[in-house]
């Protein structure tokens, strides 16, 4: 866990300069995974308790789907520094999402797209309209999982992840299927390792009242 690298740091100021910034980056690291995990495990269980509750989320909807996709997306794109890596191909929609549910969807989903993938390989976005759903579909060609993994998926579950700089917290495809749920959505995994990756999740369109 991030808190076991806290604790060698007591002899910081004996250390040769390289070695110091070395434990102290390491420290900031800790940090930022301790911050992403309690972001997230914080809002999985409200997406759980939600849930659990049988309540109705407060009706919101998203007004125009992708400005909300586009900007995630690019977020995303930049904190990889994989710009010219996205390809984003875009119908805009209302829909019966809240616009920060919609952005936590498009962000995790776009993370792991890049995260499971190498530079100057695409990672597409698409969205469309059909049979009264907005689907949005993230491919990715990468490492892929087995089906026997996908089956597997639950909260702080990760798989093939080696470097400490990709690994996360486990928790975003949980997050994304709850959200979907929530909402009567759809979200569906296909993959085949070290091949491809495509997750595709279908939201409800903007009910009008007549």
């Amino acid at each position: 866990p991030p808190r076991s690298t806290l604790f060698p740091y007591t002899t910081l100021f004996r250390s040769e300069e390289k070695e110091a910034q070395d434990m102290l980056d390491s420290v900031l690291y800790a940090g930022k995974r301790l911050l992403e995990l309690i972001i997230n495990y914080t809002y999985y269980t409200t997406l759980l308790d939600l849930s659990l509750s049988g309540e109705k989320y407060p009706p919101e909807t998203t007004r125009h789907s992708q400005t909300v996709i586009y900007n995630g997306a690019l977020d995303i794109a930049a904190k990889y520094n994989r710009h010219k890596d996205l390809k984003l191909v875009l119908e805009d929609s209302a829909l019966n999402i809240a616009d920060s549910h919609l952005h936590k969807i498009v962000t995790e989903l776009t993370d792991n797209a890049f995260k499971y993938s190498g530079p100057g390989t695409e990672v597409s976005v698409r969205s469309f309209v059909q049979d009264n759903y907005y689907y949005i579909k993230f491919n990715n060609e990468g490492k892929g999982f087995s089906r026997e993994q996908v089956s597997k998926i639950a909260p702080f579950i990760q798989f093939g992840l080696t470097d400490r700089e990709k690994a996360g917290s486990g928790l975003g495809l949980s997050i994304v299927k709850k959200i979907v749920d929530i909402y009567n959505g759809i979200f569906d995994i296909d993959s085949q390792a070290y091949n491809f990756t495509a997750v595709t999740v279908a939201l409800p369109l903007e009910t009008v009242d007549e």
